[in-house]
């Protein structure tokens, strides 16, 4: 698994691995060096403290695409995040009756909030909504059961006097 440098490439690799702030990257560039000086990719992987078959992606990205494949391609996800409009969107829908939007509750929860946004367009976690909401100033809390009013009969009822304490 040898990996072939010319003297720029060379060069090239060793200004990238000294201006090299992160580990991730530097490792990538130290290992194609390392490839490059005749180290077997066990060796090179047990120097850096990676994996061997991290040693032998890099090493075929770079047979690949030469100079180019020393790059880091997209590593995707990110969370999405709800922007202007919807955070508009959003606040529109707290000033709302959720029985006016067409749902069956007294109340917005957060999977009927999370419903509405991904109808407008907006596909997002509840998590995500929860975020929002935290942004905005909102914070939820379990209802305290409080006991209702007693019933004026109640004591006639049990057989007491009205006046008389249990």
């Amino acid at each position: 698994m040898a990996v072939v440098l010319t003297v720029s490439d060379r060069a090239a690799l060793e200004a990238a691995c000294a201006a090299e702030p992160r580990i991730r990257v530097w490792r990538r560039y130290r290992a194609l060096l390392l490839l490059g000086d005749g180290l077997s990719p066990p060796a090179v992987a047990a120097a850096l403290g990676c994996s061997q078959s991290s040693v032998y992606g890099w090493a075929a990205a770079w047979r690949r695409a030469g100079p180019a494949g020393r790059r880091e391609g997209d590593h995707g996800g990110g969370r999405p995040r709800l922007g202007g409009a919807g955070e508009a969107l959003l606040e529109e829908l707290l000033g709302q009756d959720p029985q006016a939007r067409g749902h069956r509750a007294a109340g917005w929860t957060v999977p009927l909030r999370a419903g509405e946004l991904r109808a407008a367009g907006y596909a997002l976690s509840e998590r995500t909504v929860r975020r929002a909401l935290r942004r905005r100033g909102y914070r939820w809390k379990r209802p305290k059961y409080v006991r209702g009013r007693p019933e004026p009969a109640y004591a006639a009822k049990k057989g007491r006097s009205p006046g008389a304490r249990a």
